[in-house]
């Protein structure tokens, strides 16, 4: 397997879910925005995973597989607990999901992983170095 070639495709759906979080985020969708966060977490999480030879994937919690050594991935297992319970939540099953975060929150989550993002470009940059 080609471990390049599976954390860049894993690094592109990162760029793309991170994308339509922002666009969630314009849009006013809060609940949504953290929906595409947790999956730009989980690739990210996907990416850092196959740069140490770890391919046991799961649609959440791989920020917990992570081994945590650095702030890096330390960030993502933050994230990835404080977000989880937030989409797990449902007052009612009549209604759409209530707002779970509110848009300054929002707003500042965006930003986080935005920097989280660019380090594992970076990342991603020095392991091809």
């Amino acid at each position: 397997m080609d471990n390049s070639l599976l954390a860049a495709e894993y690094l592109l759906r990162a760029r793309r879910t991170f994308k339509e979080a922002k666009i969630a985020f314009d849009d006013g969708d809060l609940y949504y925005v953290v929906i595409r966060i947790l999956d730009t977490i989980q690739n990210l999480s996907k990416t850092l995973l196959v740069f140490n030879n770890k391919y046991d994937f799961n649609l959440y919690w791989n920020a917990s597989m992570l081994s945590l050594n650095d702030e890096i991935e330390k960030s993502l297992f933050e994230f990835e607990l404080r977000l989880m319970p937030m989409i797990l939540l449902n007052e009612s099953s009549l209604k759409t999901p209530s707002v779970i975060i509110r848009n300054k929150e929002a707003e500042i989550l965006l930003e986080e992983i935005g920097k989280i993002l660019e380090k594992v470009e970076q990342r991603y940059d020095e392991y091809h170095s």
